[in-house]
């Protein structure tokens, strides 16, 4: 599918940056190796310039990014929501396992997270994006992440499937100094 801008459009908390998935020239050089890998496999499995069908990414094709992929379903219904049906073992380290829960369980105030709502809907509606930002949210704001959401298709060819997504933590060296007495590892 051709016909992407990039844009980039700043928050006050981090970047959503649009990309083109059809020009991997485009692609910002600070991308993470497992975003890198996910957005090639996600090409490889396009056929004529469609997005790829859900059943066409295989998790084990994903073995050496499994621990940071996430699949979410988008569900039917008058508010979008999306249910998470695997989580990698990153990002559960991280966020807690949210396996088989909702995002509006996580994320009920939709106006307070209108960002990450907004691209998880872009991504349903076609659009191609990288998330950069930290976890601030979870009151872990020293962790930065990056989420890049790539659109499939359900087994009717509509554009209204989960997303699967890479989430690389970039880990801290050390906890802010207020945080003395807890400790991370990686």
């Amino acid at each position: 599918m051709t016909g992407y801008i990039s844009a980039v459009v700043e928050n006050p908390t981090g970047t959503l940056t649009q990309l083109s998935p059809d020009d991997p020239g485009s692609w910002p050089p600070g991308l993470t190796d497992p975003a890198r890998l996910l957005l090639e496999y996600w090409r490889s499995r396009r056929l004529g310039g469609r997005f790829p069908d859900r059943a066409a990414i295989e998790p084990r094709d994903l073995v050496e990014i499994l621990p940071y992929l996430l699949i979410a379903d988008r569900l039917d219904g008058a508010e979008s929501n999306y249910r998470f049906r695997l989580v990698g073992t990153r990002i559960a380290e991280i966020e807690g396992d949210c396996t088989g829960r909702l995002l509006s369980e996580l994320l009920p105030d939709r106006r307070r997270h209108a960002r990450i709502w907004r691209h998880y809907d872009e991504a349903c509606a076609g659009l191609v994006q990288r998330r950069n930002e930290n976890l601030g949210w979870l009151g872990k704001s020293w962790i930065g992440y990056e989420v890049v959401l790539l659109p499939l298709l359900d087994a009717g060819g509509a554009r209204r499937s989960g997303s699967p997504c890479a989430v690389p933590i970039r880990w801290p060296t050390a906890p802010p100094a207020s945080s003395s007495g807890s400790s991370t590892t990686s």
